[in-house]
């Protein structure tokens, strides 16, 4: 067999000899030389090395001119003005679901896969968002990190906390518009418009609950809340 040429020959990492040269020498030889004086941390890039420096500092150059929000991190910030414009330029291919980042999309898209991969070791339950396999493991931990303010109360979601304070001062924001109807939270309110059905032509007869469950996967509510009233859309 002929030896091969210098010119098709290959370093031990597989980046070609040009004439017995290795062109990967500088990649090789300059990876991440800056390098933070206060940690660790090592860049190839002067910027990434700059961005990593305001942890320390914290330095957040980003401001937003319409809240008080600030960032350290460029792509943050422009993420965040999607709040503010509405913007939302990531589109479901299966369905109209909207967002405004690619993290967001993700999530929506387990909807449709109905992918699961956050799994919990204590039992057969699994989440498609880490967040959500958080919350239910406090029910083997029974870790109730959100307490009533007024009573020793305590819960291990901050809804059921919110909920529980209603009680203390009476409050029921969620209102039938059809019958002036109170309720202490919206599932409530909405067995009220089941309960209700067919006994008021043309108010919330259509109401299923087959329909609001589609609904609510697809990141639309059931209902419209306006000055504490809502307005079931079905």
């Amino acid at each position: 067999m002929a030896k091969e040429s210098k010119k098709h020959q290959q370093d031990e990492c597989g980046t070609p000899l040009i004439n017995g040269l290795k062109a990967c020498t500088l990649k090789h030889t300059m990876k991440k030389l800056y390098s933070c004086n206060q940690c660790n941390y090592r860049a190839d890039k002067p910027n990434l090395l700059k961005k990593h420096i305001r942890r320390h500092t914290n330095e957040k150059p980003y401001n937003c001119d319409q809240c008080a929000y600030n960032t350290s991190d460029r792509s943050d910030f422009v993420r965040h003005m999607r709040v503010h414009t509405g913007e939302k330029p990531y589109r479901c291919k299966q369905c109209e679901h909207k967002t405004s980042t690619a993290s967001s999309l993700k999530l929506h898209m387990r909807r449709h896969t109905g992918e699961k991969p956050y799994k919990c070791v204590q039992c057969k339950y699994s989440a498609s968002e880490r967040g959500k396999l958080r919350r239910h493991m406090r029910i083997h931990t029974g870790e109730k990190p959100y307490k009533c303010k007024w009573c020793e109360y305590r819960a291990s979601q901050q809804s059921s906390v919110q909920a529980h304070m209603k009680r203390h001062i009476g409050e029921k924001p969620y209102i039938c518009e059809q019958c002036g109807f109170s309720a202490l939270n919206r599932s409530i309110l909405l067995t009220h418009a089941h309960v209700t059905a067919g006994e008021k032509p043309g108010t919330v007869s259509t109401v299923q609950l087959d329909q609001i469950k589609r609904m609510q996967a697809h990141g639309r509510a059931p209902y419209q809340m306006q000055t504490g009233v809502i307005t079931v859309l079905l």
